[in-house]
């Protein structure tokens, strides 16, 4: 393998760890500003310890903790440890609202993506999972990373979660439109 490609792998392994981090510290902290809706879908997964709230801190704890140790060098595979743990968690949760036949919100990224558990959380599922993969796989840290392109990596990073919140969006206005106006 060539220097240059190899350097390319190196740069693809450590932008998918930075992509991961992102995520799932943005997961955390739009769960924290939906709190309320957020501790309403644990409770109808049926996560609910005390008044409920505890489920869904720990949760969001375990986000946060993990998408930072993907950032600090000694504790990346225990952060991608937590990722794995989390995402059989967020299976454990499609499987339970499957089974109970009822829509429960996802609340995947708080109140950002309105979206009930299903078949675009499996997809976020296995995205999420794929890139845990990578991660454990990665021979790389990010001290092999310049600071402008750890910033410009989660800069991507929050774009492409933007982006996706507007095509989901798009997408939902477009359906209520549909059934609106008899089309579906």
């Amino acid at each position: 393998m060539n220097h240059n490609r190899k350097e390319h792998m190196m740069t693809l392994y450590l932008f998918v760890q930075l992509f991961l981090a992102t995520v799932m510290i943005a997961s955390a902290l739009f769960k924290v500003f939906s709190l309320k809706s957020f501790n309403t879908t644990m409770r109808e997964i049926g996560v609910s310890i005390g008044d409920g709230m505890y489920g869904s801190m720990f949760v969001i704890l375990l986000e946060l903790v993990a998408g930072i140790s993907l950032l600090m060098v000694p504790y990346k595979l225990i952060g991608a440890s937590l990722v794995l743990l989390l995402t059989f968690g967020y299976a454990w949760a499609v499987w339970k609202a499957k089974r109970a036949a009822t829509k429960i919100n996802c609340n995947c990224f708080g109140e950002l993506l309105p979206d009930t558990l299903g078949k675009s959380t499996v997809i976020r599922i296995i995205m999420v999972f794929s890139c845990c993969l990578v991660v454990f796989l990665s021979p790389t840290f990010l001290h092999h990373i310049a600071f402008i392109e750890l910033l410009s990596a989660i800069c991507i990073s929050l774009g492409i979660i933007g982006m996706y919140a507007l095509v989901k969006a798009l997408a939902s206005i477009t359906s209520s439109h549909r059934e609106v106006g008899g089309y579906k």
